[in-house]
C-alpha cells in the first residue's frame, strides 16, 4: 500500500509538470519566451528543451551549474512580475523546472529543484490564514459545479502542532481525492480515499512544517498547511 501511495504520488506531480508541454503551441511559446530572455543560459536551455536534446540540455546545465541558482531566481521574478501572461508565466515555469532538474541530475543536491518547485506552488495559494477560532479542527472547503470550479477556501492555512484539518467537498460533479507533492521530511501525509460530495475527510498533522498538496482528479486545486509548534 505503501509503495502504491508513493508511485501514485510521484505519478501525479509528474502529470502536473509535464502540463505546459500538452500542445505544439506550449512548446512554441517555450521557445519564444527563451529566445526573448537576456539570460544566455536560458535561451541556450530552451532551445535544447525546444527541440528535445536532452544531451545539449545536460551540456549547457553542466558548464553553467555556478549560475544556475542566480539565473532561475532572476527569471523567476521576471514569471512572477505583475501584468505577465498566465501563458508565458507557464513557460516560464517548465523551463525552470526543467532546468533545476537538470542540475539535480548532474550535481545530485536537489535543493534548486524544491526552491524552484515552491516558488511555482506558492504563485497559485493566496496568502497565508493563521486560524486563531477555538477547537482543533479547521474546516477546508472546495466547491464545483458542472461550469464553476471554485479554489479550496482556504488553500493556504497556519495550524499548531495536533490540531486537525477536515477536508469538505461541496463537488456537485465529481469526487475527490487530495494528495502530498511536496512536505517536511518527505512526510506524504495527505493521501485521502475518494470524498464524495457533501462527504469530509480529515487529518490531524503532529510533525512542524510545511505540506504542499493536490485535489484531483477535476481541475487541480494547490493547498498548503503549514504546522507551528
Amino acid at each position: 500500500m505503501k509503495t502504491l501511495s508513493t508511485t501514485l504520488i510521484a505519478l501525479i506531480f509528474m502529470m502536473l509538470s509535464l502540463a505546459p508541454l500538452a500542445n505544439g503551441a506550449d512548446l512554441e511559446t517555450i521557445r519564444k519566451v527563451g529566445s526573448n530572455t537576456n539570460s544566455v543560459l536560458i535561451k541556450d536551455f530552451s532551445e535544447a528543451l525546444y527541440t528535445r536534446n536532452h544531451m545539449s540540455m545536460r551540456t549547457i546545465v553542466e558548464k553553467n551549474q555556478a549560475k544556475v541558482s542566480k539565473e532561475a531566481d532572476r527569471v523567476l521574478k521576471v514569471a512572477l512580475a505583475p501584468g505577465v501572461s498566465s501563458e508565458k508565466q507557464e513557460a516560464m515555469f517548465y523551463i525552470l523546472e526543467r532546468l533545476a532538474t537538470e542540475h539535480k541530475k548532474i550535481t545530485g543536491d536537489d535543493s534548486e529543484l524544491v526552491n524552484v518547485k515552491k516558488k511555482i506552488f506558492e504563485s497559485k495559494l493566496s496568502p497565508a490564514v493563521k486560524e486563531k477560532k477555538a477547537g482543533p479542527v479547521h474546516i477546508v472547503e472546495n466547491t464545483v459545479t458542472e461550469s464553476t470550479q471554485k479554489s479550496l477556501a482556504p488553500n493556504n492555512i497556519i495550524i499548531k502542532s495536533g490540531e486537525t484539518i477536515r477536508w469538505t467537498n461541496n463537488n456537485t460533479a465529481a469526487t475527490q481525492r487530495l494528495a502530498s507533492v511536496m512536505s517536511t521530511k518527505e512526510k506524504k501525509e495527505i493521501l485521502s480515499p475518494k470524498i464524495e460530495p457533501g462527504e469530509s475527510w480529515e487529518h490531524t498533522f503532529y510533525t512542524p512544517g510545511e505540506y504542499y498538496y493536490i485535489s484531483f482528479p477535476n481541475k487541480v486545486l494547490y493547498g498548503k498547511v503549514v504546522v507551528t509548534n
